[in-house]
């Protein structure tokens, strides 16, 4: 997954070189095999912000400027235009776990009420709304657990 996701950007020379052993080693299947727990949104927005054109992380809501957060969104075609403008200012004033649940929200309609999706954690951790996301797309299919991923890729996850 992450050298076809990378190798859009460089070649597969160059993933090899600075990110394959570190990706490994990330999940347990190097050094000492331990798996590391992924950051909370809190550590991520207060953490260090990602380089330009250098490295790829961070939360959209903190480290992107409102053009192109604004323009990203419009592209994904996340919610009408008055959700957008509520996102965005929910960004402004700094409520960037806010403006993530606003994201959720506007994707994942009337989530609350749908038997099997758990909220909790969505706005504060990545892997929480990931997860609620894949629960919400499984319950709309039926709830057979087999829903494709397409779903849940095509939905714009920012």
């Amino acid at each position: 997954f992450f050298q076809r996701e990378f190798t859009r950007i460089m070649t597969a020379e160059q993933f090899n070189k600075q990110y394959a052993y570190s990706i490994r080693h990330m999940h347990g299947k190097e050094g000492k095999r331990a798996s590391y727990t992924p950051y909370n949104c809190t550590k991520i927005v207060l953490g260090n912000p990602p380089q330009s054109g250098v490295e790829h992380h961070g939360c959209p809501y903190k480290h992107y400027d409102d053009s192109n957060l604004g323009a990203l969104l419009g592209k994904l075609k996340i919610g009408n235009a008055g959700e957008r403008d509520a996102i965005m200012a929910l960004k402004k004033e700094g409520n960037f776990q806010l403006a993530c649940a606003k994201h959720f929200e506007v994707m994942h309609p009337s989530a609350s009420s749908v038997e099997g999706v758990n909220l909790d954690g969505v706005g504060n951790h990545p892997n929480s709304w990931f997860t609620s996301s894949v629960q919400y797309h499984q319950a709309k299919a039926g709830g057979d657990g087999t829903t494709s991923m397409e779903a849940v890729k095509s939905e714009g996850a920012v």
